[in-house]
Parts: structure tokens; C-alpha cells; sequence
């Protein structure tokens, strides 16, 4: 839209206008001073709005399949230069139609391809194909007879004034930049850097020099001519390769730094412009700061511009807080946020990353965009769409005024809740004084579109009025399987469940900060705080009068969070999926956390199972007298002061949950389950006697309490035998508990049994009678006999009994002799694993000492057996390689240590320490052993492992 000639800046903020017919002055109020002062240009000069018209109706030709552009060019071009051909088959037709027709002249000279050899056969093929389209589309008689479509006028498509058309459609109009000489031209745009600080004095003759038509110019560029006169050539070409009067506007009172950047400018030519700088801006003072040498026009300007200049630079020296009021100010603020959070990422980064006052600097005192870091074109447009939308908002503030702490209040509830806020939320407010929380949830929920949600709600009690479907119901609409339904629901359960301290970081409204922000829920905390125990009729009253239509079971659940550090959820856990598991729970309660903490109120279900399991009959105890005793075992910390509040608490559930209706003296019943039989009799007579009991005593005392039931002491002897609690002791009849420690139930042969059944070697005699003596009154002939008697024993060589039906270590089956030796070879082979080498004689270890001389005792004896000449073989061989002498063991262990070292700091030891001095000694004397053949073969293997390593 552009086409050189607008700025950057404006074309960012006229971007959004895709069609220069959408532009409105009016709706541009609210942008800089300079930018405004920019865009009025283009309404004022008349031959920069023909030309955008031509932009944009070359636009519409072309993006709408029109081919009367490229059939005109090809009738031009037959008669233009070979530079001018050469050119376009460079750029390609389209391109140069979009891109080079109706650009500013100016503007052409930064182009590709454009050259000082072709520039001037360019610009005229340009102002005559420019020409031609405007005579083809403006109604006039088409070039040649291939043309036949409907010609199309900018009067059709744009309502352009009288004066413009005439310029256009003009028979002996030659080129579209051919104006009346009274006619404005456009207003010079004014570059941000065009007064250095050290010419701010001259700001308003800069703006009065942007706003001069051709006419009131013509003096100062006959005055420039006349000076560039003295300058070198190089220096008078740079100056005339900018146009003249946007060279006095963003030139003449800027610094060195910006001449610099003008085409083939170098310091030698700033210098040399540098002597006549100072005559140029005095005849600029001098012309237009004499009133009575300018036209009436001019000094109108200088005084309108001096008031305007005067009124911005008193605004600027102020800040935006100051004009508008704290208040307003927090508002940009929370707009500037709200705004930042739809950015792209760099984009968002590049304000908040600024360690000024984004809004003073950028909004109120117009700071360039560039001096942000890290921002390129793409992300430029994006912050410049946010300052000029801050800039509207601080527009309005001004003519607003201060506003109270409770529009401001209200404002920032909008912005905060976004589309969760509606007119019931306003409503709301201004009647009760507090947000509609419920309310205001709901609407989030509302909101959420993914797939999750929508299942949750379907299977799970989010709304009141939805009906729900179970899981395979689910999986058969959105064509999933049930599994995946199952995971996308508890995925969803579990966002409701918790605060996600990623979305509290969040810019944009959501469910963890609405639920968070406690400060909201105070309503919902005053009207509970007396309150130990919440349950859903608790909150009914706040949802019906918020018109929420959220269920009661949902909503219960936010306080479970809100509230997490006040109260503790007693029950059933709320919104989960269904199972088909028991639920030991039909409702939930909130229970103030300092009475749940101390009594374990979610435990009642088992106690009161239990408690009413071991009851014979129905019993009647009040709400105290279970907390104290019946349910005493709940209690995790017991505190006398609580017993109260915890039995009110108790009371309610135990009506609400379990049914149970107090009496008169309410007191709750506890009713007895348990069937009582005669072991259950003869059990307790036992557990009260302490001490086995003669089975006819027993008799005696279980007919007492059930006459007439049993014939004689025989016929109970049976129930005994069969009740895992109760035993038969020793022969006299006695009747004992099993759980009794101090007794030893059974005969002499099971308390054998049992004694032996404690080790995993058979026993000596000895400490089998000595153990039986303890418990029965019985010789030590009595108990050989009952131990060599009957199958449930066996007997080893040296007096050892064990049981027959355990298995033991072979040798123990074995003669003494045989026994001995594969004890012997048992500890060798313990002792080569322990220490990997074989024993050594004259060893401070007796164990070591005696091995050794066991060891060489059996390499030379003849007594041994087959057997036990091949038990010394396999040891010999399978532990070859462990050394047989102390000095083949130092050489192992300095060759794991060796290698160790290696692993550890990947080098050789190289003698800095006296550890590494005795490594590397060893290496040493190894390579030269080898090298001698006097390593043994194992410790040449090991010698070229380490080698390897190295």
C-alpha cells in the first residue's frame, strides 16, 4: 500500500486498512501527532491519492484475472529501449506491475535492478505506461482493438473528487504527476530523528517546513541550489538525490549520524555540507520567523503549528500518569497485559523484557519501536498494533476523566474474567456487593470446547440437568475405545481435582485462578465459618441464587478446594467415575480440618462394622461415650477439649450416613451381629483363667452357662479339636489357648517337633531334653524312646536327631570321616572366594593356618577316594589361577590396584605420590619380567590386559 510514500510507521498503523477507500480521517485521531499529520498528507496531495487509486485498481486487475494490464504493457514496451526490456524480463511482468507502476519516483532508486545507466529510461517507461493505464481504465479510447472488456473508472470504485478525475482521464494529461501549481503537495512525513538535541528549538520550523505547498517552498530551493553551488560535486549529488523539501524537513537539523546514511555520503561530504549548514537554517529562521516577508498562509501555520507544538511538548514533559490519574493508569496497565497475552512469543518478550515504563515511554512520549531488543519487521507490527490500541484507550481516559475506585473495581473484574463475565455477573455484583462465583465457573466450563470436558460432563455430575452415560456408551459415540474414553475423563477429573500452578502463571482466565482467588469466595467463608461440618444442602441456597446450574455435588467439590486449609473431605470422594465396587460411603462431608486431623472420621465405617461383628447382643451408647470408648482407636491425637464438637459431628453422620435414629436419651443402637457357640464359651472361660484347665472342669463351667446342652466332658473334646484356637495339652486331659506363650501345647512329640522344626541342622540329644524337661515332667530314657519311636524322626552319627520330613546337608548322612572331609572342602572353597587366594602357612589367622595344612596334607595323601581325588581336582582347577603364594598374591593385588588406577584416571601412574611410585615400580618390573619370560601364564594374561587398557 505503500510504495514509498509513507513511513514505516504509518504503514503500520494503516496496516489492518487493506483498502486505501477504507481510510477515515477521523478514525486516526488517536495516533501520534506525526503519524496523523502523515496520513492528512495523502488526502492533501492529490497526485500521491491518484496513485494509490492506481495501485489499487492494478491490484484488483490483476488478482481478479483481469489481462488488460499485461496486454498494455506488451503494446508499451514494443516501442521502449533495450535497457527498459532488459529490466522487466529481470523483474518479471507481474512484479514490476505491482511493484514499480505508481511507486514514488523517489522510492525507485532503492529498487533491484535499478542502476544510474537505466534510471532514467525506467522512470519514463513507468510515467508512460502510468499514463496509458490511467487513459484505459478512466473511460477513455483503449490503445488498440484488442481490448474490448467493460473499461472501469476510479470514479466507480473509489469517489474520487471532480479535480482528481480531471487529472486522470485529462486528454493532454502526459503524466499523473502534473499538477496545478497552487495545489498542496503532499505533507512532508517527519522521521522521529529529524531534529538532533541539539536543534530542538527548531521543531516548529521543521513542521511548518513539512506543511509548505510547492509554491511557498520554491524560495528555500532556490536558496539550496544557490548554496550547493560551494559545496563539491559529490556532496551537491548526495542532497539532490533526495527530494528538496523532505531534505529540509529530516536533514538540515538532524545530526551528522543520519547525513551519513544518504546515498554515497561520507564524512568528507557531511563536513563539507557542514559549512553552509548554519547559512541554510538561519535563512530558514529568518523567512519563516518574519512575519511580515511571509504570506498570510505561511504565518497562519507558524502560529497554529507553534500552539499545537506548544501543547504537545507541555503534554510530553508531563507524564501519562500525571494527565490521567492513577487509576486510569492501572487500567493501561491491566490492558497493556491483556494485550501482551495474544502476542507471538518474541513479540510479548520484546515488552516485557523492556526495563523502562513501556507505556510512558512508547504510548505518551512516542519512544522509537527499534530501541526494543530483539524485534524484527513481523514482531515491529505487532507491538506498534498495541501501542496504537493503548494509545486509543489513553485518548479515551483523558476525555474521561478520573473515574471512582469502583468503576475501576468493575473494569478490572471485565478484564480479569474476560468471557467469563456476562450481565448476570454485573447484575450480580452491584445488587450483593460480591462476585457470582458459582456463576462465574460455570461460564468457564461453558467455554471449554476439547473432548475431555465434553465426556466429563456426559459420564460425571458437572451440570444438574445432564444425563449421564456410562463409558462404553461414550467410546461407541466418539468412536474410541472405552480405555481411551476412561483416560481422557480422569485426565479431566484430575484438572478439577488441583490448582495447576502453570495455569496460575497463565495471562488469560482459567480454572485454577478462579478458584484460587480466595479473596472472591469470602461470601461463601462468612456464611460457613461457624459451621464444623458442610454437607451439599449446605451451598444449595448460594447456587440457586447465583442461577447456576452447576450440580450441588460439583459445586461442593470447589469448596473442598477453596477451602483445602479449613476443611477435610469425609466420605465419598466426589466427582469420580462410576465403578462397580461398594462404596462404603453414600454422601460427603466437609469436617473443619482441626477435628478430622484429630479423629479419624473416615474410618466409622469399618469401626461401626467391627464394633457391631463382635456384639452379641444390641446395645444403647450415646454420641460422647462412642467417641470416648467404643471409637476410641480413631482418635489420632485425643484432646478432651474436642470430644464435643467431634461428637455433634459424629451424631450427624451417623443419623445422615448410617441411618441410625437416636432414642429419647440419644443414644444410638449398636447392634449386636455375632453368633455365639460353645468354643466361643469355652474360649472365654479360658482367656479369664489364664491357665490351662481340666477338660471335666471345663465341662463343668460351659454347663453353667448352657445346661443341658453336652453329655459329658467326651462330647466337647470334639469342638475343642476342631477350633483353631483351642488345644489338648500333654495326657491329662488338659484344655489350653494356643495363643498362650507360657505353655507349650501338644504331647512330648510335638513339642519335639516343634523344637526341631526351629533349625535347619539336625540336634544333640542333650539340648532336645533339656528343651522338652521345661514343659513336661518326663525323663530324658522317656523322651530317647519317644524320639527313636514311630516314622516322624530320624537319626544321625554323633547323637544327632532331626525331622524326616526335612531335608539337611548331605554330609550329615554321610560316616564322620567322609563328613569331616566335605566339611574341609566346604570351608576351602569359602575361604578361595573370601580372599581369592589359597591359604598360606604361618598365617595370624588360626582358620588360614589350619586350611593350609589341610591343604597340603591331602595333595599328598594316598587314603583319599575317588571321590574325594576328583572333589581335589575340580578345586584345583576352577581356582588355577588364584595365587598359591604370598608373592603371587602381592603381584595380583598391585595388578588390581594397577588397573584400577587406569580405569579411574585413564593414565599411568607417573611417580608423584609414593602410592604411584610403587605402581608404576610394579609396571615397571612386570614389563621386564615378561619380556625375561619369568611371569607365570595367568600373569602374562593379565599383563597384556593391561597393556590393552593402555
Amino acid at each position: 500500500m505503500t510504495a514509498g510514500y509513507i513511513s514505516a510507521e504509518v504503514y503500520s498503523a494503516l496496516k489492518p486498512k487493506t483498502h486505501f477507500s477504507e481510510l477515515n480521517i477521523n478514525d486516526c485521531l488517536y495516533y501520534s501527532y506525526d503519524i496523523i499529520s502523515e496520513i492528512k498528507g495523502l488526502y492533501e496531495d492529490e497526485m500521491i491519492y491518484n496513485a494509490l487509486c492506481g495501485i489499487e485498481q492494478m491490484e484488483n486487475c490483476l488478482f481478479n484475472n483481469d489481462n488488460r494490464p499485461y496486454i498494455l504493457l506488451e503494446s508499451t514496451l514494443s516501442s521502449a529501449e533495450i535497457k527498459v526490456k532488459e529490466f522487466i524480463s529481470r523483474v518479471g511482468s507481474k512484479y514490476f506491475l505491482l511493484d514499480y507502476v505508481f511507486s514514488s519516483k523517489k522510492y525507485l532508486l532503492t529498487r533491484a535492478y535499478i542502476t544510474d545507466d537505466n534510471i532514467y529510461a525506467i522512470t519514463q517507461f513507468v510515467e508512460e505506461y502510468e499514463n496509458a493505464f490511467i487513459k484505459l481504465y478512466s473511460g477513455g479510447e483503449e490503445l488498440s482493438n484488442t481490448i474490448n472488456n467493460e473499461s472501469m473508472s476510479y470514479n466507480d470504485e473509489y469517489d474520487t473528487n471532480v479535480n482528481a478525475q480531471a487529472a486522470i482521464a485529462g486528454e493532454n494529461s502526459v503524466s499523473y504527476m502534473e499538477t496545478e501549481p497552487n495545489i498542496r503537495r503532499t505533507i512532508v512525513p517527519i522521521d522521529d530523528n529529524a531534529v538532533s538535541l541539539n536543534n530542538t528549538i527548531y521543531k516548529k520550523f521543521v513542521v511548518v517546513l513539512s506543511k509548505l505547498t510547492d509554491e511557498e517552498f520554491e524560495p528555500f530551493k532556490i536558496f539550496l541550489d544557490c548554496q550547493l553551488s560551494k559545496v563539491p560535486v559529490r556532496t551537491k549529488n548526495g542532497i539532490g538525490s533526495i527530494d528538496c523539501q523532505e531534505f529540509y524537513v529530516n536533514y538540515l537539523f538532524a545530526d551528522d549520524e543520519k547525513l551519513l546514511r544518504i546515498r554515497n555520503f561520507g564524512r568528507k561530504s557531511v563536513h563539507d555540507f557542514n559549512q553552509i549548514r548554519s547559512v541554510l537554517i538561519n535563512h530558514v529562521v529568518n523567512t519563516l520567523g518574519n512575519f511580515e516577508n511571509t504570506s498570510e498562509t505561511i504565518q497562519k501555520v507558524v502560529d497554529a503549528v507553534s500552539e499545537e507544538v506548544q501543547k504537545i511538548e507541555s503534554e510530553k514533559k508531563s507524564t501519562l500518569k500525571d494527565i490521567i490519574g492513577d487509576t486510569q493508569y492501572t487500567m493501561l496497565g491491566h490492558a497493556l497485559h491483556e494485550l501482551t497475552s495474544e502476542l507471538s512469543v518474541r513479540a510479548s518478550n520484546g515488552i516485557n523484557n523492556y526495563h523502562g515504563d513501556f507505556i510512558e515511554d512508547f504510548v505518551h512520549k512516542d519512544k522509537d519501536i527499534k530501541s526494543l531488543k530483539n524485534i524484527g519487521r513481523k514482531t515491529e507490527e505487532e507491538i506498534v498494533s498495541v501501542i496504537i490500541k493503548l494509545k486509543e484507550l489513553a485518548s479515551e481516559a483523558m476525555s474521561a476523566g478520573e473515574i471512582s475506585p469502583e468503576e475501576l473495581q468493575l473494569m478490572q473484574y471485565q478484564m480479569s474474567y474476560a468471557n467469563c463475565w456476562d450481565d448476570f455477573a454485573y447484575q450480580y455484583l452491584n445488587d450483593k456487593g460480591h462476585l457470582p462465583m458459582f456463576h462465574i465457573v460455570e461460564n468457564w466450563l461453558k467455554g471449554q470446547k476439547g473432548r475431555e470436558w465434553r465426556m466429563l460432563n456426559s459420564c460425571c455430575s458437572i451440570f444438574g440437568n445432564n444425563e449421564k452415560k456410562s463409558l462404553d456408551e461414550l467410546a461407541e459415540e466418539n468412536n474410541l475405545s472405552r480405555e481411551r474414553c476412561r483416560q481422557l475423563c480422569v485426565k479431566a477429573i484430575k484438572l478439577l481435582h488441583t490448582i495447576d500452578s502453570t495455569e496460575l502463571e497463565s495471562s488469560t482466565i482459567n480454572y485454577s485462578k478462579i478458584i484460587s482467588n480466595k479473596n472472591e469466595w469470602g461470601y461463601i467463608s462468612d456464611a460457613i465459618s461457624d459451621k464444623n461440618l458442610l454437607e451439599l444442602s449446605t451451598i444449595k441456597s448460594h447456587v440457586d441464587e447465583e442461577n447456576c446450574n452447576l450440580s450441588l455435588e460439583f459445586c461442593f467439590l470447589i469448596l473442598s478446594i477453596v477451602f483445602e486449609a479449613e476443611y477435610a473431605v469425609v466420605g465419598r470422594e466426589l466427582i469420580s467415575l462410576p465403578t462397580r465396587a461398594k462404596q462404603k460411603w453414600s454422601n460427603t462431608y466437609l469436617v473443619k480440618r482441626e477435628y478430622a486431623e484429630a479423629f479419624c472420621f473416615n474410618d466409622l465405617p469399618e469401626l461401626i462394622d467391627e464394633t457391631e461383628e463382635n456384639l452379641t447382643e444390641d446395645i444403647e451408647v450415646g454420641a460422647e461415650q462412642l467417641a470416648i470408648d467404643t471409637f476410641f482407636m480413631a482418635w489420632n491425637d485425643f484432646d478432651s477439649d474436642k470430644v464435643s464438637a467431634v461428637s455433634d459431628i459424629l451424631s450427624h453422620i451417623l443419623i445422615q450416613e448410617f441411618g441410625k435414629i437416636p432414642n429419647d436419651c440419644f443414644q444410638f443402637t449398636l447392634e449386636g451381629k455375632k453368633v455365639v457357640n460353645a468354643t466361643d464359651i469355652i474360649y472365654g472361660i479360658l482367656h479369664e483363667n489364664g491357665n490351662p484347665m481340666n477338660i471335666d472342669d471345663m465341662f463343668t463351667k460351659l454347663e453353667e452357662v448352657c445346661p443341658n446342652r453336652y453329655k459329658s466332658s467326651y462330647s466337647i473334646k470334639t469342638l475343642i479339636m476342631n477350633d483353631p484356637r483351642i488345644c489338648m495339652v500333654g495326657t491329662a486331659n488338659l484344655v489350653a489357648l494356643l495363643e498362650w506363650n507360657h505353655v507349650k501345647v501338644g504331647s512330648i512329640r510335638d513339642i519335639i517337633a516343634q523344637y526341631l522344626s526351629k533349625f535347619d541342622e539336625p540336634q544333640q540329644v542333650a539340648d532336645i531334653v533339656a528343651y522338652v524337661q521345661q514343659f513336661r515332667d518326663s525323663s530324658e530314657n522317656s523322651i530317647r524312646s519317644t524320639m527313636g519311636s514311630g516314622d516322624q524322626f530320624v537319626q544321625f552319627n554323633g547323637g544327632l536327631y532331626g525331622l524326616k520330613d526335612k531335608t539337611y546337608a548331605a554330609w550329615y548322612g554321610i560316616p564322620e570321616k567322609r563328613r569331616s572331609f566335605a566339611l574341609r572342602v566346604n570351608d576351602m572353597e569359602s575361604f578361595l572366594r573370601d580372599n581369592m587366594h589359597f591359604p598360606f602357612n604361618n598365617s595370624s589367622d588360626s582358620h588360614e593356618d589350619s586350611l593350609y595344612n589341610w591343604w597340603r596334607r591331602v595333595l599328598t595323601s594316598d587314603d583319599l577316594s575317588e571321590e574325594q581325588q576328583e572333589e581335589i581336582k575340580r578345586i584345583q582347577e576352577q581356582y588355577k589361577e588364584y595365587p598359591t603364594t604370598r608373592r603371587d598374591n602381592e603381584w595380583n593385588e598391585l595388578y588390581r590396584k594397577f588397573k584400577l588406577f587406569l580405569q579411574n584416571y585413564g593414565r599411568k601412574p607417573n611417580g608423584v605420590n609414593s602410592h604411584e611410585k610403587i605402581l608404576r615400580r610394579w609396571f615397571e618390573k612386570s614389563m621386564f619380567d615378561f619380556s625375561e619370560g619369568n611371569l607365570s601364564s595367568s600373569q602374562e594374561k593379565m599383563y597384556i590386559e593391561l597393556c590393552k587398557l593402555l
